[in-house]
């Protein structure tokens, strides 16, 4: 949030989510955060992530969101391709 003032928002909402779950999921644990929830992080990084690189020229820019996003369908992609090899539902 500090970093990068376009993406304040994001940042900071992300920082709220992360720090009420911490603050719940102290041992012992009550919560937990699953699938779902790392999606949503993975996300929220990625879309942060994208704010910034939008005020770089355009090569770099592209570059940099594509790896951020292509972190995400890569963790996506795994996680439905390990579940299916396990006989279980995607």
């Amino acid at each position: 949030a500090a970093l990068a003032p376009e993406a304040r928002g994001v940042a900071l909402a992300g920082a709220g989510a992360c720090g009420g779950f911490l603050w719940f999921n102290k041992p012992p644990a009550t919560i937990y955060l699953g699938d779902a929830g790392s999606h949503v992080l993975g996300f929220l990084l990625a879309a942060a992530g994208i704010v910034c690189v939008r005020r770089v020229t355009a090569w770099p820019g592209l570059l940099g969101a594509a790896l951020l996003l292509g972190a995400l369908l890569f963790e996506v992609w795994l996680l439905v391709t390990a579940r299916r090899a396990k006989g279980g539902a995607a």
